[in-house]
């Protein structure tokens, strides 16, 4: 009797005869995090990625790595995520995957914590998602499309400690 072998895919063969090929993507919080193995994985699998985040450093990594396109939004204004989407399918003349991995935590106790943060919290976490899933169903209209919104495991447990707003927000979502 022999050991069970193991086998290891190469990332480029992992996304293989997923039908992505040319597939316009979007993919928020693409930066770091879920959102940035998301856009890596994606454009491995042959999509046409946007990859979107305010933070441009991180972009410009991830555009060097994995050949994404990249856009510098904040997320929290409903007019930026609209010019996300016209972006995105300007530039690769369809868009059939959104992907909302965007979102911020800060660790203020719930009581500790101000209008103004809780606002930013909202509409980056939950009200960004809104939009650009509202922008991105329009755009997929004529020929269909996939919208995925990433959520956290906060969201049912509550979170860590001094999290409770960012739950909230994923729970939401």
């Amino acid at each position: 009797m022999s050991a069970p072998s193991s086998t290891s895919v190469a990332p480029a063969e992992a996304g293989a005869g997923l039908g992505l090929d040319g597939r316009g993507a979007i993919v928020t919080g693409a930066a770091s995090g879920i959102g940035r193995a998301t856009a890596r994985l994606l454009a491995e699998a042959g999509a046409r990625v946007c990859a979107v985040d305010v933070e441009a450093g991180g972009l410009e990594a991830l555009a060097t790595e994995a050949g994404c396109a990249t856009i510098v939004a904040d997320l929290s204004d409903p007019a930026a995520c609209a010019r996300v989407v016209a972006e995105a399918t300007g530039r690769h003349g369809r868009l059939d995957i959104l992907v909302n991995a965007a979102a911020i935590l800060r660790r203020v106790a719930i009581a500790d914590m101000d209008d103004a943060l809780w606002h930013r919290l909202m509409d980056v976490n939950l009200r960004s998602q809104f939009a650009l899933c509202r922008a991105a169903a329009a755009a997929m209209r004529p020929h269909g499309g996939r919208i995925v919104n990433v959520s956290s495991t906060a969201a049912f447990n509550g979170g860590a400690k001094n999290s409770s707003a960012y739950a909230i927000t994923k729970g939401g979502s």
